[in-house]
């Protein structure tokens, strides 16, 4: 017998420079509910710290009920990444997670006590096989996120060497299909990845 679970999702959606969480009451599964929100708002939330899980409570009144965030395992099964393509620097896993029961739990849900939980998103998670623009700009001195955010990882591709240290016309990040960062000319055209 198939258990069917109803699971609702969080959306991000950039405003200005600050992303608010939305909650959406849609019943989804996981890539259905990333279409959905890159489609009408930027992506399914991402958490950097504890003071993202406050905000999202906040956003959508302190009452989080059970939803899709934007945490998966990369399609290598090797390591959990955001949506977005960034991997994960902060964890708010609940006691005995992750745990990948019957080697099928690829995406996360976010409990309303805002711990996490892997679960099976029932569908395959796409790959991207583009280069894609990331919120990633040089200003100034150094690299940061648009929302400005600072650096807590960084994913450079070695093919560019060290460009990316000191980029004279190259100071746009992309994810490349290998899920790295690399440096590119700002008025390229890519395809992006909405945060």
């Amino acid at each position: 017998m198939e258990r069917i679970i109803v699971l609702l999702f969080f959306c991000i959606a950039v405003e200005g420079d600050i992303g608010k969480h939305i909650y959406i009451s849609k019943s989804l599964n996981w890539n259905d509910a990333q279409a959905y929100c890159r489609r009408y708002h930027t992506d399914l939330s991402f958490f950097n710290r504890q003071s993202d899980i406050d905000r999202l409570r906040k956003d959508v009144g302190r009452n989080i009920s059970r939803g899709w965030i934007g945490l998966h395992r990369d399609p290598d099964d090797t390591a959990w990444v955001w949506s977005g393509g960034g991997h994960i620097t902060y964890q708010n896993w609940a006691a005995g997670q992750p745990n990948n029961h019957k080697g099928k739990q690829k995406n996360v849900v976010i409990k309303p006590d805002g711990t996490w939980n892997d679960l099976n998103g029932k569908t395959e998670i796409k790959n991207i096989t583009e280069r894609v623009w990331i919120g990633l700009r040089f200003l100034g001195d150094h690299w940061m996120w648009v929302n400005g955010d600072p650096l807590e990882y960084e994913a450079w591709s070695q093919e560019g060497g060290q460009d990316h240290q000191c980029p004279i016309r190259k100071r746009c990040g992309a994810l490349t299909n290998e899920r790295l960062w690399e440096n590119r000319d700002c008025q390229e055209k890519l395809y992006f990845i909405c945060v």
